[in-house]
């Protein structure tokens, strides 16, 4: 994205963050949804797991309790944390040698 103070960057940053204000407007009717999902799920994610736990911590990390601006800032705070994380390192290696994906 040719780093952090492009405009591709800026770009990206203002999509990202307008999409998850996008996910918290609808949240109540997610974590709904998630909860029928949870109801005898087999997949791996709900599997062996209490409901009511994961709906909490599902709450926890839409933040529905912080203003707008603080949820900006820990939205913000999440792309940056990303940026130089060695995850996020190894997974451009990963797509530079296997799919000839170069920045």
């Amino acid at each position: 994205m040719d780093g952090n103070d492009s405009n591709v960057f800026h770009y990206f940053k203002s999509i990202f963050i307008r999409g998850f204000i996008e996910i918290r407007k609808h949240a109540e009717f997610l974590i709904r949804l998630i909860e029928v999902m949870t109801k005898g799920s087999k997949m791996p994610c709900f599997a062996n797991t209490d409901p009511k736990e994961v709906i909490a911590r599902l709450r926890e990390r839409l933040h529905l309790n912080k203003s707008d601006n603080e949820y900006i800032k820990i939205v913000d705070d999440l792309i940056y944390y990303s940026v130089g994380n060695w995850r996020t390192v190894q997974y451009d290696n990963f797509q530079k040698y296997t799919n000839d994906i170069w920045q």
